[in-house]
């Protein structure tokens, strides 16, 4: 890996391979965009699905199978991408001769020759992967607190050789930002926050001032990271409606009064959340919580509705314009019934200003801009 290669994007395609923190068929995340921004600029593109980092439960296997519910609808790969989905075992050690067989063995007849390498993942597969393909330039995108991560500790040694390997380092929150500069020894980390289709989200309602609000909704994943002891308590005189898919381990922590409705491709999320009068995100306490700052939040903010949060650090640099519970069903209930007075036009139309200004399109022009020699266009395969 050359840091600072001169030869990248000079007029000419470029081999891109991604390996993305998710399924190429599920939400669209910032690591589906910056593949679609790769080859909308001309470059191949190779998407390779979500790999495992830790021992896989049965329904980890289960989201792997075509039919599995994970995948919702969503955009089919367009011309110039080919997505890739490797069964490797996970990056344990013991595991690495054989991983390395199979690594090596995954890419054989593929073609790929001299690519930008981008991996929000930091394996030791990864890292052989990066030894088979040798790539021009390797970008690392850190979206977690792996220093917490218990299940798997290999990946932490891991995600050290890869912060001094890689050419670009990369974060998607103000922690983890921080958390990799120490980890790499001092070196820069660039931001790369989450994204936001506005077009799409921006509001399409006006809430009716001095209406009580009463319904609060939630998209996204449902599982033991969301403080639901907090949501059960609000449905007790509240409409709670949750979007997504609901974690087998909790389905029985969740209160029959809350309103559950399956995953939706984020072109028909918006929607559903104009019917809502304050969309929420409780995350329970934790470690893992302190560099989140969830991709829903600009879609939230784009759509100008109240937004009442809990748990997420990060999200506090915003509280002039979103409403902290601290995890307080009280305090919640508060906010909810001073929110005629609290919601003036100026801090919803700074809402829906700071939606506006994550919109995809100035992310990804902000993400490629820091790539060696720009973007180039041609074709000259």
């Amino acid at each position: 890996m050359a840091r600072g290669s001169k030869g990248l994007f000079r007029g000419h395609s470029q081999d891109v391979v991604v390996f993305g923190d998710v399924d190429w068929a599920t939400f669209s995340y910032q690591t589906q965009r910056i593949a679609l921004e790769m080859a909308r600029r001309g470059h191949r593109v190779f998407y390779v699905d979500r790999t495992l980092q830790q021992w896989p439960r049965p329904t980890h296997l289960l989201q792997r199978l075509p039919r599995s519910g994970a995948k919702i609808a969503s955009t089919p790969p367009p011309e110039g991408i080919r997505v890739l989905t490797f069964l490797w075992p996970p990056p344990h050690r013991y595991l690495r001769p054989l991983n390395r067989l199979l690594v090596a063995r995954s890419f054989r007849g593929l073609g790929i020759l001299d690519p930008l390498v981008i991996t929000y993942c930091p394996s030791s597969n990864i890292l052989d992967a990066l030894e088979v393909l040798k790539p021009s330039y390797t970008v690392y995108i850190n979206v977690h607190n792996y220093d917490e991560d218990r299940v798997l500790p290999d990946l932490l040694d891991s995600e050290r050789v890869l912060a001094a390997k890689a050419d670009l380092l990369m974060a998607d929150s103000r922690y983890h930002r921080e958390r990799l500069h120490r980890l790499s020894g001092g070196r820069p980390v660039s931001l790369s926050l989450a994204g936001v289709d506005f077009q799409a989200f921006r509001p399409k309602r006006r809430p009716i001032p001095g209406k009580p609000p009463r319904r609060l909704g939630y998209f996204g994943g449902i599982g033991a990271h969301l403080d639901l002891s907090l949501y059960n308590d609000l449905a007790k005189d509240l409409e709670v409606t949750f979007i997504g898919s609901v974690d087998p381990s909790v389905r029985r922590d969740l209160s029959p009064s809350i309103r559950l409705l399956p995953p939706v491709p984020n072109r028909d999320l918006p929607s559903f959340l104009s019917s809502m009068d304050a969309l929420t995100y409780f995350r329970a306490p934790g470690e893992f919580s302190k560099g989140v700052l969830p991709a829903k939040f600009f879609e939230c903010m784009a759509t100008g509705l109240p937004f009442l949060y809990s748990g997420l650090p990060e999200v506090s640099v915003h509280d002039r314009l979103v409403h902290d519970v601290k995890g307080s069903p009280e305090r919640a209930r508060a906010v909810l019934r001073s929110l005629s007075r609290t919601e003036t036009p100026a801090r919803v139309s700074a809402r829906i200003a700071l939606g506006r200004s994550a919109d995809w399109g100035r992310r990804m022009r902000e993400f490629v801009s820091q790539l060696p020699q720009g973007t180039g266009r041609g074709r000259d395969r």
